[in-house]
């Protein structure tokens, strides 16, 4: 929960930063992530597979 709550501090730190950033600057960062994310789906999806097998195990709701 930790790691939740310094995403969110985090955040919240660069709001104004991002609110003054260019429109080209917030386009160029939007496709770094989608870059990003598509570079490492297969282990984003092996880290999902294992955070829902985890959930299973523990009697976790199918609907979380």
């Amino acid at each position: 929960m930790d790691y939740v709550l310094e995403l969110g501090k985090n955040a919240k730190a660069v709001q104004a930063s991002l609110a003054d950033a260019s429109t080209a600057l917030k386009n160029d960062a939007l496709c770094a992530i989608a870059k990003a994310l598509s570079e490492r789906k297969n282990e984003i999806i092996e880290a999902n597979s294992i955070d829902l097998e985890a959930g299973r195990n523990s009697g976790m709701s199918e609907s979380l």
